[in-house]
């Protein structure tokens, strides 16, 4: 996508991202329904197999995407490695505390008494449907407000709901704080991404150091919150994923400081270096 759209790929990347979150909401669905009147996984994964398959015969002809830079006859820029490794770092952080949330807020309310296990399931279920949600509004933002933007928007919002439920704790700020954390979350993958697309050329092999910092993220972070959940309790875990997310938030300010303030070099596309 970013190949074919560029600079301008951020809209496309978040509609992209809407389908990963309808996947994430009905395939899970799936699963239940077959399990309950089949006692197995088989009929899921058929029903599946039905749907991918049309897709794959769509997808195994289409020729590979051409970058723009080929296609424009510009010279390719050389990596900029201040910018993977801050991109690689934001996902580890968003993305371990956006795991680290989703996989906890059950218990969380459950532990507090801030819902039975019918309201906590339907909590944790709205984290995500806010979040699809979110992704859908991201389309026509991220078509008119800068990834730049975007980002602290994101950031600054997530912040705020976990501060929320932080500092006034209850049923109802708990509430609040999934819904508003969920919304925040949405564009954050696709605006990072956009946000590179703007500084570098994105290769297969840069988006696979993001990627990787995102999946290093939502495995160690969830992991240590959980044994801060265990040790100390739900009240301090959360705490945990608003210093992760807060760590996130310095990280995309130091950055875009920097930058601003004309301390990174950046790599032009005549391989000639100048202050962003």
């Amino acid at each position: 996508m970013i190949w074919l759209r560029g600079k301008l790929a951020g809209p496309y990347l978040s509609i992209m991202y809407v389908f990963i979150g309808l996947g994430s909401l009905i395939i899970p669905a799936l699963i239940g329904v077959s399990i309950k009147f089949t006692g197995t996984l088989r009929y899921a994964f058929w029903i599946y197999g039905v749907f991918v398959l049309p897709v794959l015969m769509l997808l195994i002809p289409m020729p590979s995407p051409i970058p723009q830079e080929d296609r424009n006859g510009e010279v390719k820029t050389r990596p900029d490695f201040i910018l993977i490794g801050f991109i690689s770092l934001l996902f580890f952080f968003c993305v371990g505390s956006q795991v680290s949330f989703s996989g906890w807020i059950f218990t969380y309310a459950i532990r507090l008494n801030y819902a039975d296990e019918l309201s906590a399931s339907l909590l944790s279920s709205m984290f995500w449907v806010a979040q699809t949600s979110g992704m859908l509004l991201s389309i026509p933002v991220l078509s008119r407000v800068s990834p730049e933007r975007t980002l602290i928007a994101d950031l600054g919002g997530g912040l705020l709901s976990l501060m929320v439920m932080q500092l006034w704790p209850g049923p109802l700020t708990t509430w609040i704080g999934t819904i508003g954390l969920g919304l925040s979350m949405a564009s954050l993958l696709p605006a990072s991404l956009a946000y590179a697309a703007q500084r570098t050329t994105i290769t297969g092999k840069l988006n696979g150091w993001f990627l990787s910092g995102g999946s290093l993220g939502s495995m160690v972070i969830p992991w240590i919150i959980g044994q801060i959940f265990q040790s100390t309790g739900p009240h301090q875990a959360m705490w945990a994923v608003l210093i992760t997310h807060g760590i996130a938030c310095g990280l995309l300010l130091g950055f875009l400081g920097l930058a601003h303030y004309g301390m990174i070099l950046k790599i032009s596309k005549d391989g000639q270096t100048w202050k962003s």
